[in-house]
């Protein structure tokens, strides 16, 4: 897939709900969301929390970005950020919480068909993950499509399919995702190498992965 990083000097939409989001047009994205189950409630807000409280700790405004603390967090620093929030999110994640819908391979193959419908056109699909409760992606939307728009689209689609064919009705997804956009070759192969470990110790039939082209 074209790779192209976070750009200093280019124009940045930001936006924010839960987390902060930035979109820049042409850059290449690493994402996670995850079924609406899949993080008991309670943890994530404590995550939220101590993570708000560290960053204030350490002079940092408490809504920054993780995207942006890269540029700014010390070597030390964004060791300690890693281990402490984004190594234990995934973890969180990965600890198979929820109804884990996704481990049936009629419903990771949805989610699989729903990101790669619209490749080439829209967006250029990298490398990708479906895990029992929650998706990892690599991603660079097309000139015209943003981020937020895409995943919309995927989510609305999979989780139709997947009801349907469930039988089931109600939320499937958590309404938001955790996107961080990525900032040079380096950090993109550390990711996809991430990608492609993260199913370890899982079944081969409990996941779907894809490398791209």
């Amino acid at each position: 897939m074209p790779f192209k990083p976070y750009n200093l000097s280019s124009s940045t939409e930001k936006t924010k709900r839960k987390l902060p989001h930035w979109e820049q047009t042409g850059c290449t994205y690493f994402v996670t969301f995850r079924l609406h189950d899949a993080i008991p409630k309670s943890k994530l807000e404590d995550w939220n929390q101590r993570r708000k409280l560290w960053l204030r700790s350490q002079n940092f405004d408490p809504e920054t970005p993780s995207s942006d603390l890269t540029k700014q967090l010390s070597p030390q620093q964004q060791k300690e950020y890693d281990q402490r929030f984004i190594h234990y999110y995934h973890a969180l994640l990965d600890s198979g919480s929820g109804s884990c819908l996704l481990k049936q391979t009629n419903n990771s193959q949805i989610v699989a068909d729903s990101l790669l419908f619209f490749d080439r056109e829209r967006y250029t699909m990298g490398d990708f993950i479906v895990m029992p409760n929650h998706v990892h992606l690599l991603v660079c939307p097309a000139v015209g499509w943003s981020l937020s728009q895409l995943l919309h689209s995927w989510k609305r689609f999979s989780s139709h399919e997947i009801n349907k064919q469930n039988q089931r009705t109600g939320i499937l997804w958590q309404p938001e995702s955790y996107d961080h956009i990525v900032r040079n070759e380096v950090q993109l192969e550390r990711i996809k190498k991430y990608i492609k470990h993260n199913p370890k110790g899982l079944k081969p039939k409990h996941y779907h992965y894809h490398k791209a082209r």
